[in-house]
C-alpha cells in the first residue's frame, strides 16, 4: 500500500480538504454561456492567424540612399545605377525602408 504523496520539491502537496471534482467548473456555465464562447472562436482564430502572419513577415530595413551633387544627365545615370544596385542588393534581405 502506497504512502502519503510526497510533494515534488518547490511544490507544495494538493489539498485533499477540498471536495469540488475538477470538471465542476463546466457545470457552473450555462448553455447560453458556452454558445456566445464557441461562436467567439472564429473570430479570436482569426485575430491569431493574422497576428502569426504578421509576427512571420520580415522585417523592414532601412537602406540609405548616398548624397551626391549632380551636374548632369550622366551624373544622374551613375548615381542612379549606383543606388538600383544596392536597393536590388538589400531586397534579397527582405523588405526596405528608403
Amino acid at each position: 500500500m502506497a504512502g502519503p504523496a510526497v510533494p515534488e520539491a518547490g511544490r507544495s502537496a494538493p489539498d485533499r480538504r477540498r471536495r469540488r471534482p475538477v470538471h465542476a467548473g463546466h457545470k457552473a456555465r450555462e448553455l447560453v454561456g458556452w454558445q456566445i464562447l464557441t461562436d467567439a472562436l472564429p473570430t479570436r482564430f482569426a485575430q491569431a492567424l493574422a497576428a502569426a502572419i504578421k509576427e512571420a513577415e520580415p522585417k523592414a530595413r532601412r537602406v540609405s540612399l548616398p548624397g551626391a551633387t549632380i551636374h548632369d544627365q550622366a551624373e544622374l545615370d551613375g548615381w542612379l545605377g549606383k543606388v538600383r544596385a544596392e536597393i536590388e542588393k538589400a531586397l534579397t534581405e527582405g523588405p526596405v525602408i528608403l
